[in-house]
């Protein structure tokens, strides 16, 4: 299932003239904005790569004993915007 987020990569820009960061992405729209803190923007910038590094992840455990997949799953789907 494709994601409905905007496709990555995303980054982190600093306006001077605002005070505040935005997330942007490769063609420096804005995906997130009036972010305060540096280290928010960081995470909100990361996250198409962390949704990613997760999918890799739940296709490795398609064949292993799975403790946490439904939590995985439920977060996946909520990241795509499925309920």
């Amino acid at each position: 299932m494709k994601p409905k987020f905007t496709p990555g990569p995303w980054h982190v820009f600093d306006p001077v003239e605002y005070g505040t960061l935005e997330v942007q992405n490769e063609e420096c729209d804005p995906v997130a904005s009036g972010i305060e803190d540096g280290s928010d923007a960081a995470i909100i910038a990361a996250a198409p790569e962390m949704y990613e590094a997760l999918e890799m992840v739940m296709k490795a455990w398609e064949d292993l004993e799975k403790p946490d997949y439904d939590e995985i799953d439920r977060v996946l789907k909520k990241a795509r915007g499925e309920k």
